[in-house]
């Protein structure tokens, strides 16, 4: 099983503001949707180079989702496109990121 988690800034990239409840309701209604469930940490914060060089810092929440599988669900790969989607497109869009920070690991049920 891979596991997947990824950061969502608590503020948009281009006015600063917090995001409004229905952009978080959306995003774990589709991540209950792909993976049946999530996980959500509390707040992190963090700081990154932007693309002139600028230290950016910002609070995060976590996601953590575990999906069966890779790209194809039988294994081996460790991108899932749909999820791909989700933080690239959705993330990016909706909660106006210029980008997302996500990893991939092996989860396991006991």
């Amino acid at each position: 099983m891979k596991t997947y988690t990824f950061l969502v800034p608590l503020v948009r990239d281009d006015s600063k503001l917090p995001h409004g409840g229905l952009v978080w309701r959306r995003l774990e209604s589709k991540l209950t949707e792909l993976a049946g469930g999530f996980s959500r940490g509390g707040v992190v914060r963090g700081a990154w180079k932007d693309e002139l060089g600028a230290v950016v810092r910002d609070s995060s929440i976590p996601y953590t989702v575990a999906i069966e599988g890779g790209a194809d669900g039988a294994g081996g790969s460790c991108e899932n496109p749909a999820l791909v989607r989700i933080v690239s497109e959705f993330i990016k869009l909706e909660f106006c990121q210029r980008c997302v920070f996500y990893t991939v690991g092996e989860g396991y049920i006991v």
